[in-house]
């Protein structure tokens, strides 16, 4: 059993505090993630099942089926004005990043590779490092800001 209180802040308010219980270990009938708390205006109460699927090389990985597509989903959302949790494919929103303009896409691809160059160790090879290093720069004009 795990348990975490999670708030969510936009614009100086509180639109999302949810209170998450993950039980892996059957106290219920099955594995499960309960998600009670207030969202968008909503109370939420919510029972998520979770499915294991064994890792490749050893362990296993934790999914929720969605509930519209019936697929395995390792990141539900809910989105405004909704009650339950669902996969993106299954409530049909995009992603974050597909709604980004091309300069905020090139900003946080500069960031990820800047922030894997910090973070490799000094045994890491060669090319590894030079291919972080010959990351091509955009250049910040004036009419893009």
């Amino acid at each position: 059993m795990n348990r975490r209180s999670l708030s969510w802040t936009c614009d100086g308010r509180v639109p999302a505090q949810l209170t998450l219980v993950c039980d892996v270990d059957c106290h219920e009938a099955y594995p499960c993630l309960k998600i009670t708390g207030h969202a968008h205006g909503r109370r939420i109460y919510c029972l998520v099942w979770l499915d294991s699927a064994p890792m490749r090389f050893e362990g296993e990985r934790w999914n929720a089926p969605c509930p519209h597509t019936g697929r395995r989903c390792s990141t539900p959302v809910l989105p405004p004005g909704k009650t339950h949790f669902a996969s993106v494919r299954g409530w049909g929103v995009a992603y974050g990043s597909q709604r980004e303009c091309e300069v905020h896409r090139a900003y946080r691809a500069i960031n990820k590779a800047s922030s894997r160059l910090r973070g490799l160790s000094k045994y890491a090879r060669k090319p590894a490092r030079e291919r972080l290093e010959r990351f091509p720069f955009i250049p910040v004009h004036s009419h893009m800001i």
